[in-house]
């Protein structure tokens, strides 16, 4: 059954959805710059094999950010011009949010999110995912 989660719940998921991810991520987001930990758990699933697409918009990326980012030899990197929506997962666990992974986001913002597990609504799950 989907749960509600509160901003430091949801930043906790996400980061969770990383660093358990087996195969496949995938992280949506319209803004995008990474605090050292999520880099660091990217880093760790990029060591792992785990095929990681990241989709981001709104923004071009800072030259910093993408040169670490072009050190993960699994990620797919994508721009979406007009994204707005903010959703990520591995192969079980999802959370559809508000948050941006972006710094000031994680820190200074209040956010909600909806986390959904495969096993517990698999269509709901599945239908995020194909969106």
């Amino acid at each position: 059954m989907a749960k509600f989660l509160t901003t430091l719940e949801t930043s906790a998921k996400i980061e969770k959805i990383i660093r358990e991810a087996k195969e496949e991520l995938t992280l949506i987001t319209p803004y995008l710059k990474l605090t050292q930990i999520f880099f660091d758990r990217l880093k760790d699933a990029d060591n792992r094999n785990v095929r990681t697409k990241l989709v981001y918009g709104k923004e071009e990326l800072n030259p910093d950010d993408l040169e670490r980012l072009k050190e993960l030899k699994n990620l797919e990197l994508n721009f979406c011009e007009n994204l707005h929506a903010k959703c990520y997962f591995n192969e079980n666990l999802m959370v559809i949010t508000s948050l941006n992974l972006h710094e000031f986001s994680q820190t200074n913002n209040r956010e909600m999110g909806v986390q959904i597990k495969l096993k517990e609504d698999t269509k709901l799950f599945n239908d995020a995912k194909n969106e």
